[in-house]
């Protein structure tokens, strides 16, 4: 084997810290495999298995294409260097597995999930923000549900009719992705079709229709033969729609028929789950109802995505911190100082890691710089974006406000009230959410000159 022409990397190496926790997932699923996988927990790949009554690896056949493509993809783009379009045709040359998949999905699945786990590993090229899984984890992020998600999820499911509409609500980077692929994995008799608008063409029902299954683009009226590929499936269909805001693309010539016909898959056809922020859904349905009468969202059910309860965010950080162990200190102070959100847990649980394995103290001043350095500066994309959100009325009484401290609720106007609540800054009470994206609030005030000379 040594002769053999494969990449050696370190175990601390990012393609390593990627591949091998997935690799092992798929590797093993036997209880002989156990010391093999222990093994690899020794060198800091995974977390030991301590049970002897189960196995660490995958069996669940959904998940593990999930995980294979999830492969496939960041080793043709982070080691063999292809674009989404070489990697499109090299797959395009494997009819054997086109044409068995489209007897088994009536879509070219294998394919689509490759594909779509490109677009989230090359997403941060494009549109500034991170979007890759979790580079230093142990385990693949829709593996890392802790037991209040995977209750939301579960219930989602539970809920889910033949038709109907949800709409699934959480900050940027509160989990939304993660949260559909976990309902999609437990969709398994369903015909279910995951859709990232942020790569379809939304223009008209049919240019989106034909983004939703490729095989469309040819026929005369996508939209129409879409409802007859979903009514001739033999059985329930269920479309999850990430990314919702990029509905606000819906050409204005096309808002009657494209939301028409997305309410009308939702009562006739499928169920379907959007996902996206408050901001996002009032700004589709201001959209949509550019169109006298339309009721767009009216039926849409919305469900609210938490954040971790303080336990469960300490097993999160717990868990992934393989050989550079935090300690329950550090851990607290994490929490104390970026809330529960599982983004900011996971920027800050990488962080730490990364610098124990280099031989850097782990301590408590250390969270300090990790938060400065990783989360407020390197981030801070993330945070500029959610202020472009704040209406200018509101963002001057933010900055108007002594250091740490935050302006009077009824001091500020019933539209900037309506905006900070939307943007998940004040809740349904009328009080501050301060304790639900406090990097926010520790990025705000430490920019707060710059801020204010370019308001």
């Amino acid at each position: 084997m040594d002769s053999l022409p494969f990449p050696r990397f370190h175990v601390d190496h990012d393609s390593a810290r990627y591949l091998a926790p997935r690799v092992l997932r798929l590797v093993c699923t036997g209880p002989e495999m156990i010391s093999f996988w222990n093994d690899m927990a020794a060198i800091g790949c995974v977390i030991k298995h301590a049970s002897e009554s189960t196995v660490p690896g995958i069996t669940d056949a959904v998940e593990r294409r999930h995980i294979q493509a999830e492969i496939d993809a960041y080793v043709g783009r982070n080691l063999y260097g292809l674009t989404r379009d070489e990697l499109a045709y090299v797959l395009d040359t494997f009819p054997t597995v086109e044409k068995r998949d489209i007897k088994a999905f009536g879509e070219y699945r294998t394919k689509q999930l490759i594909l779509a786990s490109f677009n989230r590993l090359s997403g941060g090229q494009e549109t500034g923000e991170e979007r890759s899984t979790d580079l230093g984890s142990s385990l693949p992020v829709h593996l890392e549900l802790p037991a209040s998600r995977m209750r939301l999820a579960n219930e989602l499911v539970d809920k889910l009719g033949s038709r109907g509409a949800s709409i699934l609500l959480a900050p940027r980077r509160g989990g939304k992705t993660t949260m559909l692929r976990r309902v999609e994995r437990l969709l398994g008799g369903r015909h279910v079709f995951y859709v990232d608008l942020q790569q379809c063409d939304v223009s008209t029902p049919d240019t989106l229709a034909a983004s939703i299954v490729p095989s469309l683009r040819d026929t005369s009226s996508a939209a129409d033969a879409f409802r007859d590929v979903i009514s001739g499936a033999g059985f329930p269909t269920v479309l999850l729609l990430d990314e919702i805001a990029c509905l606000v693309r819906v050409a204005l010539s096309a808002v009657p028929t494209t939301f028409g016909w997305l309410r009308g898959l939702g009562q006739h056809d499928a169920a379907l789950i959007f996902a996206g922020t408050r901001v996002d859904w009032s700004a589709v349905r201001d959209h949509a109802h550019k169109e006298p009468g339309s009721s767009f969202g009216n039926d849409v059910e919305a469900v609210d995505l938490r954040p971790f309860d303080r336990a469960e965010a300490k097993q999160f950080l717990e868990a992934g911190s393989g050989q550079g162990s935090i300690s329950p200190a550090v851990v607290a102070k994490v929490i104390d100082l970026v809330g529960t959100w599982p983004f900011y847990l996971r920027v800050m649980r990488q962080a730490l890691s990364k610098r124990a394995l280099s031989g850097l103290a782990l301590d408590e001043d250390a969270v300090d710089l990790v938060l400065k350095d990783e989360l407020l500066d390197r981030q801070k994309h993330l945070f500029l974006n959610r202020w472009k959100e704040v209406p200018a009325e509101a963002r001057r009484a933010l900055l108007s406000a002594p250091l740490g401290r935050l302006p009077r609720v009824d001091d500020l106007s019933t539209s900037a009230r309506h905006a900070l609540r939307d943007a998940q800054l004040l809740d349904v009470n009328r009080r501050w959410v301060d304790d639900g994206d406090l990097p926010f609030w520790a990025w705000l005030d430490a920019n707060r000159t710059d801020l204010s000379e370019t308001d």
